[in-house]
């Protein structure tokens, strides 16, 4: 057997300590109802790879060596809307939840070509190379100079972002009128940011990681390379076409976009049979729906889904989609039957 990490007895368990504090309130009866909650929660002893000499065989051992805290509220509103033969019942929430490290046993480390855990940071922060557009004259991209040493390299890199959201919530509705049912659920999340992988390879307009020029399926496969820049004059935010990388650069904020969206995440119409046509075919309830999920989904993200992660077992890297496969709109018919 060989080992595939390091093993270190002196780990712990993590500890958390949390505070909340909530609020419930009915008006009308309760027909109207309100919740609030607000939640401080802390996490010591953070299980995290601590990097060591490679001299070692490893790159990294597993340490209790951080701290982190995460805050926020969540507010839920519902109530029965209309009552009577046509019923509404709705409900709503919105959270929030701030994220920041607290304390590393290293601080500033770059975990991989996109992403940095640090200090007073949240978790998913994103570090790359900023941009400022294209210039209207030449077609070539602004680069950020950081450190204004005239190259544009991994020393111009800073914090342009992170893949926390600064708004999370759903809207669900339940209708009934004469036996028939009608449910809808939507979901939404606001501020968060993507780092389109995808889209770099797919869009990128002369260089490529296996060479330059334009070898298959690499470059030129986006819808976007229509917008490219043409000739002077031109106001875009697709660069011109060229055979160097001084215009396509990997691991750039040229790749990050907004990742917030409204999803049409559940819709469900059912019927209910009447007594008495339960006593003819004797059951004692029956219920036929067709469900749909995902079927509806409004966002400027470009990729196929904005709520997909290709590291969704690693959060210190959240936010990343390199041909990640979308969640599956389906749709569903069934019965419920009670004998």
């Amino acid at each position: 057997m060989i080992p595939t990490q390091l093993s270190n007895s002196n780990l712990t368990w993590e500890s958390t300590s949390q505070l909340d504090i909530g609020l419930d309130v009915g008006f009308l009866e309760d027909r109207i109802t309100l919740t609030a909650d607000y939640f401080i929660k802390t996490t010591n002893d953070l299980l995290l790879n601590r990097l060591i000499p490679g001299i070692s065989g490893f790159s990294s051992v597993i340490e209790n060596i951080g701290r982190i805290e995460n805050r926020g509220f969540e507010f839920t509103v519902g109530g029965a809307i209309l009552t009577g033969p046509l019923q509404w019942n709705s409900s709503f929430n919105i959270s929030q939840v701030r994220n920041k490290v607290l304390e590393l046993e290293v601080d500033d480390q770059i975990l991989n070509d996109s992403h940095i855990l640090k200090v007073g940071e949240p978790i998913g922060t994103f570090f790359l190379i900023d941009q400022e557009g294209v210039d209207p004259e030449t077609g070539n991209m602004r680069w950020v100079d950081l450190n204004e040493d005239g190259a544009i390299n991994s020393a111009d890199r800073r914090i342009v972002g992170n893949a926390q959201p600064d708004f999370f919530g759903g809207w669900n509705n339940n209708f009934s009128y004469r036996g028939f049912d009608l449910g809808v659920f939507f979901q939404f999340i606001v501020g968060n940011d993507i780092f389109n992988h995808s889209r770099a390879s797919y869009e990128n307009l002369g260089w490529s990681r296996i060479g330059t020029g334009f070898p298959l399926p690499d470059g030129n496969n986006h819808k976007l390379a229509d917008e490219r820049w043409m000739e002077p004059g031109d106001v875009t935010d697709i660069p011109r076409a060229s055979l160097t990388n001084v215009n396509w650069r990997e691991y750039s904020s040229r790749w990050l976009e907004d990742g917030s969206f409204l999803r049409l995440k559940t819709l469900s119409l059912g019927y209910t049979f009447t007594q008495p046509v339960l006593d003819r075919i004797g059951l004692n309830s029956l219920r036929v729906y067709v469900q749909g999920q995902n079927l509806l989904t409004f966002t400027g993200y470009t990729g196929f889904d904005p709520e997909v992660n290709q590291n969704a077992r690693n959060p210190q890297v959240a936010g990343s989609d390199f041909g990640t496969f979308p969640q599956t709109k389906s749709f569903n018919f069934g019965f419920n039957i009670g004998l």
